[in-house]
């Protein structure tokens, strides 16, 4: 009986542990494909703000897609799901934020690369 129940606990466990993994890789794809999107956006574009505003907009859309995925991943730092949405912010923006603010709003890209590698670190 306490064996069974026991047993019950461990597959209970291991299933939500497995859910959890895969919130985790789903998150960090989203975190990717927005920043790898970023980086070549940024690099496109010398730097400049504004300067296709449509991929800036699609730019906005994969932050608050990567935002929305991290919710649900325990391992995380409780504020890096709002950085991901002012980053989308950020871009849906018409101007730049300046340095100071990007910062204070952990928004920059090695923020972001300081916090996936938190995420892959068992």
């Amino acid at each position: 009986m306490i064996l069974d129940a026991l047993q019950k606990l461990l597959d209970y466990l291991q299933k939500e542990r497995h859910a959890q993994d895969e919130k985790t890789v789903a998150a960090l794809n989203a975190i990717n494909d927005a920043l790898n999107e970023t980086k070549k956006y940024i690099e496109f574009s010398g730097g400049q703000k504004c300067h296709d505003r449509e991929r800036e907009y699609q730019l906005s859309r994969l932050w608050d897609q990567a935002s929305v995925a991290v919710l649900s991943v325990k391992a995380i730092d409780p504020g890096f799901p709002t950085a991901l949405h002012e980053k989308a912010l950020y871009w849906a923006d018409t101007y730049e934020w300046t340095s100071e603010v990007a910062e204070k709003k952990k928004i920059k890209i090695e923020h972001v690369e300081q916090q996936i590698a938190k995420l892959l670190t068992p």
